[in-house]
């Protein structure tokens, strides 16, 4: 009984918090953030692409223009951010868990440049859960033509 009025309790002191914090301007960004971020990660499963990312391997695909994902950063900027083109491209990430056996950023390069065939550079990403650094990541031309490692 006792342990049940303390939960309650519990449970409305965190209501009022979270109301509190969603009405405070930092809150209003965090929700903001939380939202677009949701539905970016969303169209960056179903982004072309995608789909052909997992059909050559990758256990989770995902495909996010950076100049999108940047707009996130630029809630909590005054200011915002300087407008440059190092963030114009397209980001195409493979992950996949401990013991998964992944493709390379050279065999998937090739896929997602016939996949999606666009002038914009793509980075390609491989990475396993869990770990900071990934197995790879490397820019390609639009047509899939190697530019550069960023590792």
């Amino acid at each position: 009984m006792v342990i049940g009025a303390l939960l309650a309790l519990v449970c409305i002191g965190s209501g009022i918090a979270m109301f509190v914090a969603a009405r405070s301007d930092t809150g209003k960004k965090i929700f903001a953030a939380v939202g677009q971020g949701v539905a970016l990660a969303e169209k960056g499963v179903n982004a072309p692409g995608a789909e052909e990312l997992r059909q050559a391997g990758c256990p989770q695909a995902l495909v996010m223009d950076m100049k999108e994902a940047m707009k996130l950063a630029e809630l909590f900027i005054d200011g915002g951010l300087k407008d440059t083109d190092d963030m114009n491209y397209l980001m195409a990430a493979c992950t996949g868990k401990y013991g998964d056996t992944l493709p390379t950023c050279e065999a998937l390069a090739p896929v997602y440049a016939k996949a999606v065939p666009s002038e914009r550079e793509f980075v390609i990403e491989v990475k396993i859960s869990g770990k900071q650094k990934p197995e790879c990541r490397q820019r390609y031309a639009g047509d899939g033509t190697f530019i550069a490692d960023m590792k």
